[in-house]
Parts: C-alpha cells; structure tokens; sequence
C-alpha cells in the first residue's frame, strides 16, 4: 500500500503569509506579522523598531485591551508593548523586565505613572522608561524605581542621575504636611506645588560635619537633651555631639525660668565667633513629661540643624501641642533633613 504524506505545514505557512497583508486605505498594505501570535498594527511598529524577534521573541498572549482603550502585547524575553492613540503621538512603547515589575506596583496603565511614553533606554548606570506622569529608573545597586512626575521635575533640575541625588532608592511616597517625598541615593527629594523653601532657615550651625554643643553646670534636662540628641544621630550624616577638649561650641544649650515670654524653647543664631544658643524654659516644661521636655529640646536641635516650622503631628511643628510627645525626627522633618544634609 503507498502512503502519500501531505506537506501541511508548507501550506499554512503561505496561507499565514498571504493573510498577513492587509490592506488599509486605498492601495495601502500593511504588513503584521506571526510569532506565536499575530503581532499588528502599532504594536508591530515597535516590535520591529526596538529589535524585531532577536530581542522580544515570540508574543505569548494575543494583542489584549487594556482598560482604558490602549492596547498591549507580552513576549518571551519579559517585556511588553502598550499602545494608546493619545499617548506618545499615537507610538506604542516597549516596556520590561524589573522596570516593567516596577510599573506594575503602581498599577500598570490605569495607576498614577501612566503609560510609557518611551521604549526602555540606557542612562548613566542604568536603565529608564518614560510615562506620562513620570519615569522609573533602574540601576544594579537601587534596583527599579517609580518616580512621580513632581519629584522627577525636582530631580531633573539637580542633574538626574547624575546631579547629586544620584539613583532613586524607593519608589515615591508622600509624606506629612501634604509633601511628596523620594530617598535617593544622596539624598531625599521633596515635592509640593507651593514649594518647600518656606520649611528651612537660611543658615544652621553645623561645623563640617558636626554640631558641637556645651550646656555648662546648670542645666536641667540632660537625660532628656540626650534623648534629643540620640533621635537625631540615628539619622546622619550630622553628628550632634559634646563639645571637644580641642573645639569651640556650635550651639551652647541652657535652661531659663521665664514667666515673660511665650516659648517654651528657643534658638538664635549668631555668626561667628559669637556661640548661638538655645534656651529651654522650665517655667512651661517644668510640667512637661519626659518625653515631651526631649521633643522640646530635639525641636530646637532642629533649628540648629537648619530646619524651619512644619506642620501638626511633626517635630518641627511650631507649638508643642502640635508636635505631641515625639521626640523623634520622622515624616518631613526626617526628609527635610536628608534633602539638606544627603545621607
């Protein structure tokens, strides 16, 4: 008996060839292609612009709507294409890997990123992708980063990676006052529409890297000024320390007893060679607790440090109701901090 093979596989792939041209318009041909799935239109643009099959692979979904009325494709080698007709000009971009990852915390397309505006490319370091409402960047030792279009515009100006901020190490958050916050590498980048100018004093005590203080015999509240300076140290790069044997005191801290006036502490800066000073007055803190004395004292510390009034629940909140009995810098004053001072 004589068996005839039919060649099947010859067959289909002409009818996927002769399938694949479509036409558009009046004599018009567009030409999509078959890997794994049909790879069209705008999508396929980009398919063949960022690398063709070498770099994606085969598709491993068919092209899919996303939510919002764009479009999008996943290939093996982990990156995917999203397409919308009002973004980029109408261009479909190339997004993947840890950056692809990154976006997807945020919610993809639908979250506060958007869509990517370019396809991934390479940067001082590293890599990037661009979206509507700002990048996420991506280097070895940061991995992939979600930067919100407020801080990026911040951190653009200062050089991006660059500048003196360097890579983001976490993606953006917002913290207290109504601020948009980002610890980078150098530094923490702050963000809000009206500006955060008006949260630090023009000039500090700082000597180098340290703030050497003196208190002299008198002074009350040691436990609590150690306290205070404790909460401060854990952050660095600032060292808040006792004066040297060999050094002249940045700050001297005191303590008054004075029923004339409304603070409960107080820093004046003085330029050298005069000391500036700090007073802690017993007449309000005297019936303070422990740990509200130490907010008093770590506050002005603040001061010195160069920080200005922030808002209620905040150490350099301006009234001790406002700043309750935390004595430690965290929210914005632990991002004013490190957007001064780096880390």
């Amino acid at each position: 008996m004589k068996v005839v093979t039919v060649r099947r596989f010859g067959i289909a792939l002409a009818s996927l060839v002769i399938a694949a041209l479509m036409w558009i318009g009046a004599g018009a041909v567009r030409a999509d292609v078959f890997h794994g799935y049909w790879i069209y239109g705008k999508i396929h643009e980009e398919y063949e612009q960022a690398g063709g099959y070498n770099f994606f692979g085969n598709a491993t979904i068919p092209e899919s709507n996303t939510q919002n009325g764009g479009k999008f494709q996943k290939f093996v080698k982990n990156s995917s294409i999203y397409w919308h007709s009002a973004v980029a000009g109408g261009h479909a971009n190339q997004i993947g890997g840890l950056i692809r990852d990154a976006w997807g915390r945020v919610g993809w397309e639908t979250g506060y990123l958007g869509y990517p505006i370019t396809r991934e490319f390479g940067v001082n370091g590293g890599r990037a992708n661009h979206m509507v409402a700002g990048s996420i960047y991506y280097s070895a030792t940061t991995g992939a980063k979600n930067v919100w279009l407020g801080i990026r515009d911040v951190w653009a100006d200062s050089g991006w990676e660059n500048g003196r901020f360097k890579f983001p190490t976490e993606d953006t958050r917002t913290t207290t006052c109504s601020v948009w916050a980002q610890d980078f590498q150098g530094g923490t980048v702050l963000y809000k529409d009206t500006g955060v100018g008006g949260y630090f004093l023009p000039n500090n005590d700082v000597d180098g890297q340290r703030l050497a203080y003196s208190t002299g015999g008198g002074f009350l509240y040691g436990a609590e000024l150690q306290s205070a300076v404790n909460s401060w140290n854990q952050l660095s790069p600032i060292t808040v320390a006792p004066v040297g044997v060999f050094e002249v005191a940045d700050v001297a801290i005191s303590t008054e007893n004075r029923s004339d006036v409304s603070w409960s502490g107080l820093h004046t800066r003085y330029n050298a060679p005069l000391t500036s000073t700090i007073q802690i007055n017993m007449h309000y803190v005297q019936g303070y607790s422990s740990a509200r004395r130490a907010g008093v004292i770590a506050h002005e510390i603040g001061h010195a440090l160069g920080l200005f009034h922030t808002c209620s629940n905040d150490l350099m909140a301006d009234n001790d109701g406002a700043r309750g009995t935390s004595y430690t810098p965290t929210g914005l004053t632990r991002d004013l901090y490190h957007n001064k001072w780096g880390f």
